[in-house]
């Protein structure tokens, strides 16, 4: 029964950090082209028409940004997956693990919206 939400959850984590990794080599290739390197393109013959030269520190900055916020995403992504799978470890080891419910508990004194009557 537990392969029904393992298997899925494999896939979209394999999914999600092979297309970050894709998403990576973007981000190098703005920082190659930056502003920085404007002296050594043009050393080595490349042009870039004025309008689109007026844009490029933008796409670059968002290129990077985007890399940042993928790597930061897939960071987390791994910190959760990691951590579901310390305490899956637990659970089968029969340590004790954090109590995982879904209850309504509210503090004494405190109604529930949902016993509140008109």
């Amino acid at each position: 029964m537990a392969w029904i939400t393992i298997l899925p959850l494999v896939w979209l984590v394999t999914i999600t950090t092979t297309a970050s990794g894709k998403n990576s080599p973007a981000a190098i290739r703005a920082s190659a082209s930056s502003p920085r390197q404007q002296p050594v393109r043009q050393a080595g013959g490349w042009r870039i028409a004025p309008d689109k030269a007026a844009v490029a520190p933008q796409l670059i900055f968002n290129q990077q940004l985007d890399a940042l916020l993928v790597l930061f995403f897939v960071i987390l992504l791994w910190l959760i997956v990691g951590d579901t799978l310390r305490i899956c470890a637990r659970h089968l080891r029969g340590k004790p693990v954090p109590p995982i419910c879904e209850t309504n508990t509210y503090p004494p004194g405190w109604r529930s919206m949902a016993n509140e009557t008109e």
